[in-house]
């Protein structure tokens, strides 16, 4: 291809190359190695294709990858990443918000369009928008700089009983949970409170609401949320910022 560091960000990728790139950040951030196994699943790939696809973009100066070691985004990789996250997550966003799409079809649309919307459309949407900080999901929307604001959360499976919390996050990973996360409430927002958590791993008894729901630990290890004691200070990033966007 080849793509060198200093000049990566000036090269049109290929779709394969930002599929790649994303997921490498998803998996791993930009200060931590991913598997070639991780990447396979995630991108639902062999091993094989994985391991030839991150030999060309360590040429190209996009990643740094040794066999049986992972591979590590380049600061280069790390910032294209973060560029077509952003895309990813303002379409989303405007999916969601003005074209009332649900989160498995908006997720999907995305996948498609964030490989082709120009710089100057990217900029109407966030606009549009009122720059929100967080897509639909919860996971943050980094800034037109590659600034990403992670705020530290739980895994809703690690709460005791009595807790009380609010949904912060959920997992775009599979489109079963997250129809059936939408449908009992477990969305970002809404608070929650555990009301007892079986022995041995076993299911927990939830408020969503106000009203009462058993749950299977598998069925909600993609939900983060944040627990009580910090909700009087937060308010909902996208709930602002889509106030923001109709004035």
């Amino acid at each position: 291809m080849p793509v060198k560091e200093e000049n990566a960000s000036s090269q049109t990728l290929s779709r394969a190359i930002e599929d790649y790139l994303k997921a490498i950040y998803t998996l791993a951030g930009d200060q931590k190695a991913a598997s070639t196994s991780a990447i396979a699943k995630r991108l639902k790939v062999s091993s094989a294709a994985v391991t030839a696809m991150l030999k060309r973009m360590s040429e190209a100066g996009l990643v740094r990858y040794q066999r049986r070691r992972g591979v590590m985004l380049t600061k280069v990789g790390t910032a294209l990443a973060l560029e077509t996250i952003r895309r990813h997550r303002l379409l989303e966003s405007f999916f969601t918000d003005h074209l009332a799409m649900d989160w498995h079809q908006a997720h999907v649309e995305a996948e498609t369009l964030e490989h082709f919307i120009s710089r100057e459309l990217e900029k109407l949407i966030d606009t549009k928008l009122g720059h929100p900080s967080s897509d639909p999901h919860g996971h943050p929307i980094p800034s037109a700089k590659g600034v990403v604001s992670e705020e530290p959360l739980k895994p809703l499976t690690e709460l005791p009983a009595g807790t009380s919390a609010m949904v912060r996050r959920v997992s775009d990973e599979d489109s079963e949970h997250m129809r059936w996360w939408k449908k009992i409430g477990l969305v970002p927002g809404s608070p929650i409170r555990v009301r007892e958590v079986g022995p041995f791993e076993g299911p927990l008894l939830l408020e969503i609401k106000g009203k009462p729901h058993h749950v299977g630990r598998k069925a909600v290890e993609g939900i983060w949320v944040a627990p009580d004691e910090r909700q009087k200070k937060l308010v909902s990033p996208r709930k602002a910022a889509h106030k923001a966007g109709k004035r």
